[in-house]
């Protein structure tokens, strides 16, 4: 094993090491940032990197493919520790890919000159990517429980197995069927231009049309072979009064980390409340959101059919009521007991583009509790898989749809839209929004498919880490 050495090694970074065991997720307790810069690096190299805790060095993930010469590369690793971190040495060696996983690193006699001594962050940034540069994506993080090595390591450790899923995943990413989504939008809006063919063209929370669509919904899942509930509720506010339902299908994990969860979340329900007169029939909801459910349907699609062995459990939730101000993912949150949610993909409202040449998807996150991570993902989803829509993540407050019935809770959350729906700040939405006109022939369908895969590659990303 090569050891790649680190620029300016006999200047070290210094820096203290954070921690805090309030932190709701334990494997985030730290997170170090190692930056190095690629010596001649033969792609497709994979780059492993090592913690040294006591006298054991620790593999703690890798880095594959891409890597271009003399470009600076950031990395992040994320655990948990038993105690106060006040340093930590680094080493990056590297490994050819005909034999993933099976590294034989020994400590060097002076590990000095390939060594950072890092900063530890507790909310790393987006990294921008060099000029001509493959980002590095993170694959199969394990987490150490603490710095005490095991029995009988020394300090030529024989790391766990880690397996690269690239392939599986980007030949997951085929399946995602532009044609299927554009079968799924027309059989929840009914649009199918049929004359006195529409009586159930409104999905409004409390109406039959949505009981018939969230049964669809239901129907579909259970197609695919996912456990599947309803979770009833009512509203009963200014806005509606009446039953309505949350549709929740599962993908249960295989691995150790199986109790904890990601989400991926759009509502189901629709309205036409600026259509004077409509009284929410018709209520087409094409764009909003009619775009966000059926993403949240193929996405459950292909990570059910790819036979990936997730570590992480799967959870794809339709809502109602969120038109009646969130009522349905309120109640989903106050009744998760328990539950373990590493974090939610919302998706709301994806279809508009005037620039059809140009998809275009925006992921908020809130500052200071971690959503950061997930944007963070999905641009390096993006990057990895060459995935042709422009991502913009967003800083924002923006509450308005049901990702803030996890913020309320403190689970990261991201909010994923049309890039035009806010500009310079405010919800500036299309002339069709909440009217009877918000129609499928006004769906960008490409753009709706692009980030069915973007969401679907980091989801499959995520829940595979170790």
């Amino acid at each position: 094993t090569t050891i790649i050495n680190a620029e300016n090694a006999s200047g070290k970074i210094s820096g203290q090491g954070e921690y805090d065991p309030n932190r709701q997720n334990p494997a985030e307790r730290f997170i170090l940032t190692i930056e190095f810069i690629a010596k001649n690096p033969p792609d497709p190299d994979v780059y492993v990197a090592w913690l040294k805790r006591a006298d054991t060095w620790i593999r703690m993930g890798i880095m594959t493919g891409g890597l271009q010469q003399d470009n600076t590369y950031r990395y992040y690793i994320r655990f948990t520790s038993s105690e106060d971190l006040t340093s930590a040495e680094i080493i990056i060696t590297k490994e050819p890919t005909d034999q993933p996983g099976q590294p034989t690193p020994t400590q060097p006699s002076n590990p000095d000159p390939a060594t950072h001594i890092i900063r530890a962050t507790q909310q790393p940034q987006a990294t921008p990517t060099p000029a001509g540069a493959t980002p590095t994506p993170v694959v199969n993080t394990p987490t150490p429980g603490g710095p005490t090595p095991p029995p009988g390591a020394t300090n030529t450790p024989t790391p766990p197995q880690q397996q690269n899923y690239t392939q599986q995943i980007q030949d997951m990413l085929n399946q995602v069927s532009e044609q299927n989504i554009r079968e799924y939008l027309k059989s929840i809006t009914d649009d199918d231009d049929i004359p006195g063919d529409d009586e159930e063209q409104t999905r409004w929370s409390v109406s039959e049309g949505y009981r018939v669509e969230s049964q669809y919904a239901r129907s579909f899942f259970e197609s695919n072979r996912l456990t599947v509930d309803f979770q009833d509720f009512t509203i009963d506010n200014a806005r509606a009064k009446g039953p309505s339902r949350n549709v929740i299908a599962q993908l249960p994990g295989t691995g150790p980390k199986a109790q904890e969860y990601y989400l991926i979340v759009g509502h189901l329900d629709s309205t036409s409340s600026n259509t004077p007169g409509s009284n929410n029939d018709p209520a087409p909801g094409a764009d909003d959101n009619g775009t966000g459910s059926v993403v949240v349907m193929e996405t459950a699609r292909v990570l059910k059919n790819s036979g990936l062995p997730f570590n992480y459990s799967l959870e794809f939730i339709l809502f109602g009521g969120e038109e009646q101000v969130l009522i349905g993912s309120q109640h989903y949150v106050s009744r998760m007991g328990n539950k373990k949610i590493k974090g939610v993909i919302n998706i709301d409202m994806l279809g508009f583009n005037s620039n059809p040449q140009n998809d275009c998807v925006k992921f908020g996150f809130r500052a200071g509790d971690g959503s950061n991570l997930l944007t963070d993902a999905l641009s390096r989803t993006k990057n990895q898989f060459n995935i042709p829509i422009q991502f913009i993540p967003y800083e924002t407050t923006i509450a308005a749809s049901d990702h803030a019935s996890f913020w309320q809770v403190n689970i990261p959350a991201v909010f994923g839209f049309e890039c035009e729906l806010v500009t310079g700040g405010r919800v500036t939405p299309h002339q069709y929004y909440h009217s009877v006109e918000d129609k499928m022939s006004h769906v960008d369908f490409s753009q709706v498919t692009n980030t069915a895969k973007l969401v679907a590659g980091t989801l499959a990303t995520l829940a595979l880490e170790q």
